[in-house]
């Protein structure tokens, strides 16, 4: 992560963004001859001095160059744009931001061409857009929740970041670049440790942050969990006094939170299912709110010995956890097939029968993990012609995620690297079925790339969304 091109490359950005007073006259004013659409989704547009860059743009209904509006830098770990802007749009357009999503930032480039690609785009965007400056916000899921991260940290002039699924690169101790966070992770995502072990991190710092739980895996956040952070963004330049107090706001977010810690209640769930409930009201309102009393009662409910056994609890799965991953991660190139067989079976029992909910949701993202991790090692495998280890890494695909397109995938690589040219559409077929949308990813693979020109693949990339 400290890369010093990266940084370097971002060091012009800090022009653009930096935040100007509202009286310096010398601030270059940019001329918008641009008519967008407004209140759609725009698939593609080209950046005027580049137009290899290209963003998906979403306008509010009522935007217009009179009024500067927010706006949040979106990245995808595929590099399509339109994807958080489909799940953000009705909250741009209820909150009033201008959203943005790169459709060159994508997993698998280095960091000097993502620094670059962002350089080009957050500089297009800002000479064409009414873009409050105080306002800038990024927002990203996984590889893409880091880039989004790295461009706050790196660069600077950033207000917020809103990162699903993925953490913050390296910080320096003396780093000045300041930005509230607020991260969203399912129960089920392999990276879950990771999101709690960085809240716990950040717990230790000045920087304003907030963790978000839901029920899901590895995936872009759920419209309905995603407004939290809309709203988080919203309290912050409330506090900064960027915008003015709304107390409607305030108190529908304060009534909501207090009414599930009341539902939990009732329903007489376990302590410490909802008493991250009283942090999050604290950490979201402290300074729009007093919130004195809550503080205490979130003191008090810290020190019980439920709530002290249960973070304990989750601290051992969390070292556990990350062992079993080193572990699976070994195992691969060490254990036969019937080890495998054996210890999947023994994880998938471990889901139906582990009484304790944290213990089942730590059985299944080790199955999450080692979805992941299959794949990506028989990628690489298959890349250097290992044929029978990725034998044996598909068959641990299969096992533990046989549905997911990317297992079809797994396999039309192998039949095309053995010669069975026969099965290899047929698999493309079955991963396009199940949900295959990267065209792009198809079409560099460093295999199936190669038959681009084959008319059964112009047909079956035809048919991805």
């Amino acid at each position: 992560m400290k890369n010093i091109s990266f940084t370097l490359l971002f060091l012009c950005l800090l022009v653009l963004f930096v935040k100007c007073s509202a009286g310096n006259k010398e601030e270059p004013k940019p001329s918008y001859t641009d008519n967008f659409p407004k209140g759609e989704i725009i698939q593609s547009v080209s950046c005027k001095n580049n137009n290899t860059e290209t963003f998906a743009l979403y306008l509010p209904s009522y935007y217009n160059t009179n009024k500067k509006f927010p706006i949040i830098y979106c990245f995808d770990p595929k590099g399509k744009g339109n994807v958080p802007l489909d799940s953000m749009k009705e909250l741009a357009e209820k909150y009033g931001y201008i959203l943005a999503g790169s459709n060159n930032s994508r997993n698998g480039i280095s960091w000097d061409n993502i620094s670059n690609s962002v350089t080009i785009f957050f500089s297009d965007t800002y000479n064409r857009l009414s873009i409050d400056s105080r306002r800038v916000y990024t927002a990203g899921f996984s590889g893409g929740a880091k880039v989004a991260g790295a461009v706050a940290v790196y660069m600077g002039g950033i207000e917020g970041v809103m990162a699903c699924s993925g953490g913050l690169p390296q910080m320096d101790k003396d780093n000045q670049n300041y930005f509230n966070f607020i991260s969203f992770v399912g129960n089920e995502d392999f990276n879950y440790t990771e999101l709690v072990r960085l809240e716990d991190e950040l717990d230790k710092t000045k920087l304003k942050h907030q963790l978000i739980i839901f029920d899901g895996r590895h995936d872009w956040t759920p419209k309905s969990v995603l407004e939290d952070g809309f709203i988080w963004f919203e309290f912050n330049a409330m506090k900064t006094r960027l915008i003015p107090i709304n107390d409607t706001l305030i108190n529908n977010f304060a009534n909501k939170i207090d009414e599930k810690i009341n539902i939990d209640r009732k329903k007489q769930k376990p302590l410490d299912s909802y008493y991250l409930l009283y942090k999050e009201e604290i950490n979201f309102l402290d300074g729009l709110k007093d919130m004195t009393k809550y503080k205490e009662l979130y003191d008090e409910i810290c020190k019980s010995e439920v709530i002290q056994k249960a973070k304990a609890h989750d601290e051992q799965l969390e070292d556990k956890e990350t062992r079993k991953k080193a572990e699976y991660s070994k195992a691969f190139s060490e254990k036969d097939l019937k080890w495998w067989k054996d210890e999947i079976k023994t994880v998938n029992e471990n889901v139906l029968k582990s009484k304790n909910r944290a213990d089942a949701l730590y059985f299944k993202r080790l199955l999450r993990f080692l979805s992941l991790a299959s794949f990506m090692n028989c990628n690489a495998v298959l890349s250097k012609g290992g044929i029978r280890q990725a034998e044996l890494l598909i068959e641990i695909y299969r096992m533990v995620d046989e549905e997911n397109p990317d297992y079809d995938f797994l396999l039309a690589k192998l039949y095309a690297k053995t010669g069975n040219m026969d099965k290899v559409f047929p698999a493309l077929e079955n991963s396009v079925r199940k949900g295959f949308d990267d065209k792009f990813r198809l079409e560099s693979d460093d295999i199936l790339g190669r038959l681009k020109n084959a008319k059964e693949f112009v047909e079956i990339e035809s048919k991805i969304k």
